[in-house]
């Protein structure tokens, strides 16, 4: 009876120690595996923006994000003359190489003129005081032993308007102001959109330029996320509120001002404004909507 029972005890141990031992094969093993991926960069219409363009729009700042599902694995940065920076600087727009875990990543890709003032991993937003010529993209990409280079085109994703003045400037005048009611500083890299419309602004000195015609202001922006679609002899754009463009003297008096209502912006085209600014006439200001190389014409002066 005795050896029965000792027997059975023997079963019984033997079988918790398989259970035991099942429960721990059963765990799911991590992947550690990683694998250099390069990514070969491109921004789109790096060539300067027409005949009104000053700044040839060259990318000096990179921030490249790499998320496995909603999780932020890394924000990497390169930026011209930043000691911080965190991949190696010579061209801004040079290959690139990162350390990747094998899996499903998505990395999202933001070239600018200029660095920003801040970003916000949690709203997935990126910050300027001004915004100036900018270029984004969403990279899904599977990690594997196999995984070749990759090749990441950057669309631009802001709108560029010119307040265009056809006569001379006064010699009393000093200062020119341009003015959206409805633009944005802001890019959010999930939505690839402008964060909530805002008023922006742009201001210049124009002393050493009185006498001259055909001078202008101009400011870039992201079309805001909630900006009201309009259409400009049938192209489909978005409103960025009012545009102003105000010039006053040397004690900030006003000389002149004209604004254009319902303005049309989109991403990568130049929206222009012109006319005589300051005398005033009949003859209407003309606003363009096209693109790097066309141009839509209406005229209407609000």
């Amino acid at each position: 009876m005795k050896k029965i029972f000792n027997y059975t005890l023997a079963v019984m141990a033997t079988m918790i120690l398989f259970a035991c031992q099942a429960v721990v094969f059963d765990e799911p093993v991590q992947n550690t595996q990683t694998k250099e991926v390069s990514f070969s960069m491109l921004a789109e219409h790096i060539s300067p923006i027409g005949v009104t363009r000053v700044a040839n729009g060259t990318p000096t700042s990179l921030m490249v994000l790499d998320y496995m599902g909603d999780k932020l694995i890394k924000v990497y940065t390169r930026n011209a003359g930043d000691a911080e920076t965190d991949l190696a600087y010579t061209n801004l727009l040079e290959d690139i190489t990162l350390n990747l875990t094998h899996g499903d990543h998505t990395l999202y890709f933001i070239a600018s003129e200029t660095k920003w003032e801040s970003y916000d991993t949690t709203a997935g937003t990126i910050s300027w005081n001004k915004a100036k010529q900018t270029w984004a993209v969403k990279k899904e990409v599977t990690v594997t032993a196999s995984t070749a280079t990759q090749e990441v085109s950057m669309p631009v994703r802001v709108a560029y308007v010119v307040f265009k003045m056809e006569d001379a400037i006064p010699p009393h005048a000093a200062k020119a102001t341009l003015t959206l009611s409805k633009g944005s500083t802001v890019f959010n890299y999930k939505t690839m959109t402008g964060g909530a419309g805002t008023e922006v602004s742009s201001s210049a000195s124009v002393a050493s330029v009185v006498g001259q015609a055909g001078r202008g202001m101009s400011l870039y922006t992201f079309v805001p996320s909630d900006a009201a679609a309009v259409t400009v002899d049938g192209v489909s754009a978005f409103s960025a509120g009012e545009g102003i463009l105000k010039v006053t003297d040397s004690s900030d008096k006003e000389i002149s001002s004209r604004s254009k209502n319902n303005l049309g912006i989109k991403e990568g085209y130049e929206t222009t404004v012109s006319g005589i600014f300051f005398q005033y006439t009949d003859q209407p200001f003309s606003l363009q909507l096209g693109d790097w190389t066309g141009n839509i014409t209406y005229n209407q002066w609000d």
